[in-house]
């Protein structure tokens, strides 16, 4: 099995889960909603890392918002591989679709272009938004990279977007000075969590 099919599979896996939960919280409130774009009220984060859109979206009998994030017990396993990306390693782990981590050794002088790849699949002006539809073809959200022992750190919740994404994005990191990515879930996952 090759990375892009096991994106393939794993996103149906999660999509599958994100649609049945949906169905069941429907019929507690049929106006539950998906992936709606929300801005964190925080200083510790600033631009596309202050957005988010959680799995579904409800109101308590009480009135209050509430938050339901699909968290599946299951995922592909497999033996971890390395192939390459324009002649860089990439070492690809098991991982869940909605807690991909990326650690990317290399001098990385810029993120804007990370950012951008982050805007855009994250939808940050909702252009993808259309009335009855469900699943907006959208990351939910990206972690800021963090350096720790020379190698950078992120998580991206992949959502519902298609698997082109993480293609892109990978493309990106070495655009941007990747010299080794690893891709996984590694806190995620028992037995690749330190």
């Amino acid at each position: 099995m090759n990375f892009n099919d096991l994106l393939i599979q794993e996103r149906e896996l999660c999509i599958k889960a994100l649609c049945e939960i949906l169905a069941d919280q429907r019929k507690i409130d049929p106006r539950a909603a998906s992936e709606v774009l929300i801005e964190l009220n925080s200083d510790k984060f600033s631009g596309v890392y202050r957005l988010m859109r959680p799995d579904i979206l409800y109101k308590s009998v009480s009135g209050q918002p509430q938050v339901i994030e699909v968290n599946k017990q299951t995922y592909l396993s497999f033996d971890p591989f390395v192939m390459t990306v324009d002649d860089i390693p990439v070492r690809i782990s098991p991982f869940h679709w909605n807690g991909v981590e990326f650690h990317v050794a290399g001098r990385v002088k810029s993120w804007a272009a990370f950012e951008d790849w982050a805007d855009y699949w994250i939808d940050s002006k909702d252009a993808r938004y259309e009335e009855g539809k469900d699943w907006l073809n959208v990351i939910h959200s990206v972690t800021p990279p963090e350096c720790e022992n020379e190698r950078w750190n992120f998580s991206v919740d992949f959502g519902s977007a298609e698997v082109s994404c993480i293609n892109e994005l990978l493309e990106i990191l070495i655009q941007i000075g990747a010299r080794e990515i690893e891709v996984g879930s590694f806190s995620m996952i028992d037995e690749y969590a330190d």
